[in-house]
């Protein structure tokens, strides 16, 4: 169903084995699955709503687990909003169970406070394009497990200015390489 033009999806979401988080370029992966996997493409540019009971339940046992007090309530009505989709995103992802997140958006705020808060999971990012000092330089740090990025000069950079990167795979692009 479609209203105000967000995408309500009622219905429960099977478990998969990997979760592509991000449409953005999500067609290059397809072909890399072996073909006993499932995926899932989770869609943020154009939003949807998936609503059901175990969504419910599950964003509701997170905000009760969730750390209170590192939260910034000083930062407005807009700070709030975007930590309950935070939230939402991880209900979501948990009850799809994937072993496996990947994205081609490796700049993603949601993508990184995912990756920072939501453990037990393989957490992949590739990365698409450079980035600037000025996007380097940002009060939001990027919290990267395993980086597939352009080569070492960009690990140093993102580490540099306070990036988190746990395991860096510097491999060239792999737009140009591979696809």
């Amino acid at each position: 169903m479609k209203l105000f033009g967000y995408h309500f999806i009622f219905k429960n979401l099977k478990n998969k084995d990997i979760l592509i988080f991000d449409e953005s370029n999500f067609q290059y992966l397809l072909n890399l699955f072996p073909s006993e996997k499932t995926y899932f493409i989770y869609r943020v540019r154009e939003v949807y709503f998936y609503i059901n009971i175990a969504i419910f339940y599950c964003f509701i046992k997170s905000l009760f687990l969730a750390n209170w007090k590192d939260f910034s309530w000083g930062e407005g009505f807009r700070y709030i909003v975007r930590e309950m989709f935070c939230y939402y995103h991880m209900a979501c992802i948990k009850t799809i169970n994937p072993k496996i997140i990947i994205t081609f958006t490796d700049n993603s705020f949601y993508y990184h406070w995912l990756v920072k808060n939501y453990k037990g999971i393989k957490f992949l990012a590739i990365q698409n394009g450079n980035r600037t000092t000025e996007q380097l330089n940002n009060i939001t740090k990027f919290n990267h497990q395993h980086f597939f990025c352009f080569g070492e000069y960009e690990v140093k950079r993102y580490k540099k200015f306070g990036h988190q990167i746990r395991f860096p795979h510097p491999i060239g692009s792999l737009k140009n390489d591979y696809f």
